[in-house]
């Protein structure tokens, strides 16, 4: 799953604000985090956890990237 959303990262233009959110998986959400790091600057990507109203529709492990361009 990193791969895929790195790679469907990279593929995007113009992006303006970036964050990487997980359900229950913080290692992972920060290996994710570092690999986009190397092609938009990690001061601008934000790291969160999502709370159970959404966190209950992805179920554990979930991962995800959300962008504004």
């Amino acid at each position: 799953g990193i791969d895929k959303l790195f790679s469907f990262v990279k593929n995007v233009v113009d992006i303006k604000d970036l964050a990487v959110v997980h359900a229950t998986t913080p290692d992972e959400a920060q290996i994710l985090t570092e690999h986009i790091a190397s092609i938009f600057p990690k001061e601008r990507i934000r790291l969160a956890r999502v709370g159970p109203a959404l966190g209950v529709h992805g179920g554990p492990g979930a991962i995800a990237v959300a962008f504004r361009q």
